[in-house]
């Protein structure tokens, strides 16, 4: 168990390496970002999807310096993970995808990194 924890550690954190070397490059260098990023949710919205509703979400990154990104899912037991994670100050674990070119905010364009989220789990 420890070893899979460790793993899970260790991916993480390289790829918040990957993350913070790319945020210093144009946005074309996330075209090809995904994997496992992990974190405190700071806000879960609303948020409709063309014909779709689902959730945006900031995420404050357990890295250092912490930096924030946005989470976007359709999926209804996904969403309700990131508010219950939300409600008790719990990390959260989601794999992602980095988004290159995200639908438009609700308030126009999006002034972080956003990612699709594929699946959310609450850490302990």
């Amino acid at each position: 168990m420890s070893h899979i924890i460790f793993l899970k550690f260790g991916l993480t954190l390289s790829l918040l390496t990957l993350i913070a070397l790319a945020l210093n490059h144009p946005v074309d260098s996330h075209a090809q970002l995904s994997g496992i990023l992990s974190g405190h949710v700071a806000i879960v919205e609303n948020y409709q999807f063309q014909s779709t509703m689902g959730c945006s979400v900031g995420l404050q990154l357990t890295d250092s310096p912490p930096s924030m990104v946005v989470f976007l899912s359709s999926d209804i037991n996904i969403c309700n993970t990131f508010l219950t994670a939300f409600q008790n100050n719990n990390l959260v674990v989601s794999e992602v995808s980095f988004l290159l070119s995200p639908p438009p905010s609700p308030n126009g364009n999006w002034n972080v990194p956003v990612f699709a989220v594929f699946s959310a789990a609450i850490s302990e």
